[in-house]
Parts: structure tokens; C-alpha cells; sequence
């Protein structure tokens, strides 16, 4: 997390320890078991702070957000392909991009429902309509104050405290934040085999040297940095600028 004097300087801070979709797994096991308990119980409060944990954590790992902008998502730049394959995700629609570019990515569905992104949102959007929440517009994962849902972004340091506390709870916190996650997601993204473009692309990473410091795993793997962008069809770029074939996920 960045100290005020870094904020103000321009400093980059250091790097977060990764954490791993490993790790991450055994907290979705823990989650998704408590899920259960509080349907169970009809505690629908408790609920939907799951569910909200379990999709912030599942759609940074794929959206690579910083945290502050994740929890600033806003339901108006979120929609579905029509297929139902996945979400497309506009970040200049929903005016969380402090310098106003825009930032368009997709997640896709997985076929593993208890570690997928899409079906974690699908679960909390339920949830969250169950207890009277609009989701026709404004922001998507919201605060809790006195039992009572407020329509404001989720802060910074209510994610990172959500995520230590289950990281907690399976025995594996060592400091790490959200940040962390975005670490990781990038790491195993370049490791699976995307080139370095896509992912400083999908991270909204500007330069190379940024995505270096923040992977760290050139010093580790002696890979170029070098990486070609990724070719899309014409069709693709059509329909994306377009933005044809979606529909509105939350309305």
C-alpha cells in the first residue's frame, strides 16, 4: 500500500508479495462452505459479504484492477455477451479510470462454478437483489454500515481487511492485499502463456519497466521482456467498439 509521502512524490512502491491462485483456492473452499452455513441460517447479510469477498477476489485475479478501482466498479460498465460466455467490462462507462481512458476487457465463464468470476458475480447480484439492493445502476460491491447496504464503492481497506480475515481463517496470511492478487493473476497469466503486451494490456500496466517491477519474474525465469501484441479479427474489433453481441448483465 502506498504512504501518503510515496503517493505525493510519485514513488512507486515496492512490489506486493504474490498470492497465488493456490492459495486463493483454499480460501474459495473455506467461502463457499460458509456460503452454505448462512443460507442455511437465512443470514442473508453475511451472505452477501461472502459473496462480495469471493467475487472481488475471483474477478481481480482475472482483471488484474488495482483495488481501488475494482472496488469503484460501477454496474452500468459491466455487460453480457449473449451467449452467456462472459462479461465485458468497460472501465470509461463506469468512470472509475481517474484519467479517463478507457479500459475494455472480457472474463469468460468457467466450467469449475466454484472458482469462476462470472458465476461469483451471477451469486452475488442474487444475493445482493434478495436484500433489496437496485443494481440497475451505480456501484457494484458496496459497503455495509449498521446492516444497511449504502450505494458508495467499497474501500480499499475494507477488501483488504475482508481478505485477511479469511486468509486468516484458512492459516495463510502473510501480510498480503489485494494488491497481491493482481500480482499473482499477472504472473500466472504470462506463465499460462500470454505474452507481456496482453498482460501489461489487461493489468493497465503503460510500460514495460512497470510490469517488470511488479512481476519480478524475469530475475527468476531469464525471459525477455519483449512481446507481441495480440492479433484480434477484424469481426472482433467491430464488434467491441461496437459493443454488439452484450447485453446488460445488471439491470
Amino acid at each position: 500500500m502506498m504512504r501518503n509521502e510515496q503517493l505525493q512524490a510519485r514513488i512507486t512502491p515496492n512490489h506486493a508479495s504474490p498470492l497465488f491462485s493456490c492459495s486463493t483456492d483454499q480460501v474459495l473452499i473455506i467461502l463457499n462452505r460458509e456460503a452454505n452455513v448462512a443460507i442455511s441460517q437465512n443470514d442473508w447479510i453475511t451472505l452477501f459479504l461472502i459473496l462480495r469477498i469471493k467475487s472481488t477476489i475471483l474477478m481481480d485475479f482475472y482483471a488484474l484492477k488495482r483495488p481501488t478501482e475494482l472496488g469503484a466498479t460501477r454496474v452500468e460498465g459491466i455487460i453480457r455477451f449473449l451467449d452467456n460466455s462472459g462479461f465485458l467490462f468497460n472501465y470509461q462507462w463506469g468512470k472509475t479510470l481517474g484519467s479517463g481512458d478507457e479500459h475494455v476487457f472480457g472474463i469468460r465463464r468457467l466450467g469449475d462454478k466454484s472458482k469462476c468470476p462470472i458465476s461469483a458475480l451471477e451469486d452475488y447480484g442474487k444475493a445482493a437483489k434478495m436484500l433489496g439492493m437496485d443494481l440497475s445502476h451505480g456501484f457494484l460491491f458496496r459497503p455495509v454500515r449498521s446492516g444497511v447496504i449504502e450505494n458508495a464503492p467499497i474501500s480499499r481497506k475494507q477488501m483488504n481487511t475482508d481478505l485477511k480475515f479469511w486468509l486468516q481463517k484458512a492459516c495463510l496470511f502473510r501480510g498480503e492485499t489485494f494488491f497481491s492478487i493482481r500480482t499473482a493473476g499477472a504472473i500466472e497469466m504470462f506463465l499460462e502463456g500470454s505474452d507481456l503486451q496482453k498482460v501489461m494490456g489487461q493489468a493497465y500496466w503503460k510500460t514495460e519497466r512497470i510490469a517488470r517491477h511488479y512481476m519480478k519474474i524475469w530475475q527468476v525465469l531469464g525471459l525477455s521482456a519483449s512481446g507481441q501484441v495480440q492479433k484480434v479479427s477484424a469481426r472482433d474489433y467491430i464488434e467491441l467498439n461496437a459493443a454488439q453481441s452484450f447485453v446488460r448483465v445488471f439491470v
